[in-house]
């Protein structure tokens, strides 16, 4: 999503210490990227990061942990893998998520999604909504 508007404000995470993240894709390289940009927009505060790397997600939509997260940051080849079931399930756990593409998807369809060099951005949005951190 490129647009500069933020979505209204949800109630801020109660007492939160731990951002419990988990991120759903199958590719290293954006386990390492997502890493990178939640250590250094958490880094001012005293939040700590419980990061969950979860490179299956059929087996995620099969069995969801029973410990949720705040927000999981899903791969859209992931979700697309699982026939669509794997936005579904989160959002039926309450589970907050980040789309997230190689090209960002503007259409009207169910998971519009961010391109992963908009990570930072997404997340500095994401925390913003929610209070985290500030």
């Amino acid at each position: 999503m490129s647009t500069d508007t933020a979505p209204a404000p949800l109630m801020p995470h109660p007492a939160l210490e731990t951002l419990e993240v988990w991120l759903i894709c199958r590719r290293g390289e954006h386990q390492a990227r997502a890493r990178e940009t939640l250590i250094t927009l958490l880094q001012p505060w005293s939040l700590r990061l419980s990061l969950r790397w979860m490179p299956d997600a059929r087996e995620l939509v099969q069995q969801m942990p029973q410990r949720p997260a705040s927000l999981a940051v899903v791969e859209a080849r992931a979700d697309r893998a699982c026939q669509g079931q794997l936005l579904s399930a989160l959002e039926r756990q309450h589970i907050e998520t980040l789309c997230m593409d190689d090209l960002a998807d503007m259409g009207n369809g169910a998971a519009r999604s961010w391109c992963w060099s908009e990570l930072p951005r997404a997340m500095q949005l994401w925390m913003r909504r929610h209070g985290v951190g500030g």
